[in-house]
């Protein structure tokens, strides 16, 4: 911040502002915190401020308060910093003054607002702020979406409070692990991964792991870009696919097994893994401990790919998604995948596709009667079961992101299936 510095009853005005505003009024411990750092700098008692200090000052620490193992002070801090940086970008950025927070710093600094340097930094100043607002507006649209879609199928559901078409003797052998088991069932929801910056969110496409995002080149660019102190993981949106995939199976399957338990992926643990029957809904990508089980499928999802690694006769090396336009799918294929769970107890089912509307195909698949049929007719085994171990392909039509017809591509059972 390059501003001159201000006279004190401007600053006085100007953290008088913050206190007030929606960012800073309703968190108790921010505003503790401004209030008490904004005294000190305008009384001229912040430069030797130390971490000790505020916490028994501000804080109401006792005396034998320890820094090193109770980090509150330290933590409260760094949101502040962040906090100060959304309010100038959002309800502040009118104000005369700006106030920062230094890094490595407990004083305050307040200085005036400085003047765009030049007109074409004044049009990079105007095109960053509208794609933070386009980024932030993005994930929020897909966040509602999700919501939307959830929220009308619940309606339905509502009005025909029924299972999706009559429990059917093939619905029951494809359940029928899951339902008779003693383990609980865990939805693993796929979550991707986007970087949050200061008043804006990525995401791209081919990252998926936060260790390669930090080692991108895009990060440092996109940060200077958006002029943020910050880049950190976030994982909490997720795909209308994956979300009306969700919603399907606790449909079908909650009032036959109660305990049905939902998990973000990037909240799962091996813990979860081991002692639950998991059904994973999303990409591979989406939900990354799928990378780590031990197995030699056939079938393999890569970008917008299934790729089959031993084809058989009439049978395509690869089945791809096809576009209309960059934004219309109109065809997919997505894959159903079960097979035992770690050390070859209880059942693990991964329902996914390259895309999010190719995952709600899948759960369709095994959650409508029609499709069940479909399925059942070509697994089957003479114990009247299914396979312990399965690949199905499908492959699915759209209108509108909507899966419109679905239908049977191949399948490989698989004995022995570590």
């Amino acid at each position: 911040m390059t501003g001159k510095p201000s006279p004190p009853s401007e600053c006085q005005a100007e953290l008088h502002r913050l206190l007030e505003s929606e960012t800073f009024r309703h968190s108790d411990g921010l505003h503790r915190l401004l209030e008490y750092l904004g005294k000190k700098a305008l009384n001229g008692g912040a430069a030797e401020l130390k971490e000790y200090t505020i916490g028994i000052e501000a804080f109401d620490k006792s005396d034998d308060y320890d820094p090193q193992l109770d980090p509150a002070v330290r933590v409260l801090a760094s949101k502040l910093r962040h906090k100060l940086e959304d309010y100038y970008l959002k309800e502040g950025a009118g104000n005369p003054l700006r106030v920062e927070l230094p890094k490595g710093h407990y004083s305050l600094k307040f200085s005036t607002r400085p003047e765009d340097a030049s007109p074409q930094r004044a049009v990079l100043v105007s095109q960053v702020r509208r794609w933070r607002w386009i980024s932030a507006a993005l994930a929020a649209c897909a966040v509602i979406l999700a919501l939307a879609v959830v929220q009308s199928r619940m309606s339905l559901s509502q009005r025909h409070p029924a299972a999706p078409g009559p429990w059917t003797p093939e619905l029951q052998a494809i359940w029928k692990p899951y339902l008779e088991s003693s383990r609980p069932v865990l939805l693993a929801l796929g979550t991707p991964l986007f970087t949050k910056f200061s008043g804006a969110f990525f995401r791209s496409p081919s990252i998926n792991d936060w260790e390669e995002a930090q080692k991108s080149a895009q990060l440092p660019l996109l940060q200077k870009s958006f002029r943020s102190s910050y880049a950190l993981p976030w994982y909490s949106f997720t795909g209308v696919g994956e979300a009306t995939g969700v919603f399907l199976l606790s449909r079908l399957l909650h009032t036959r097994k109660p305990n049905l338990v939902l998990k973000k992926s990037s909240a799962l643990s091996w813990n979860d893994i081991q002692y639950h029957n998991v059904i994973f809904v999303g990409s591979p990508k989406f939900n990354p401990h799928l990378k780590d089980f031990p197995s030699n499928r056939d079938f393999v999802i890569e970008g917008g790919t299934i790729r089959n690694l031993r084809p058989r006769a009439g049978e395509r090396e690869e089945y791809r998604d096809v576009w209309k336009t960059k934004v219309e799918l109109v065809e997919d294929y997505a894959l159903i995948d079960r097979s035992p769970g770690l050390h070859d107890r209880g059942d693990i089912m991964v329902l996914a596709s390259s895309s999010t509307d190719g995952t709600w195909a899948a759960v369709e698949y095994v959650t409508e009667a029609a499709h069940a049929r479909d399925m059942v007719s070509r697994l089957l085994q003479p114990s009247g079961d299914l396979p312990k171990s399965y690949q199905v392909i499908i492959n699915a039509k759209f209108k509108e992101q909507v899966p419109v017809e679905i239908s049977y591509v191949t399948h490989r059972v698989h004995q022995g299936w570590p």
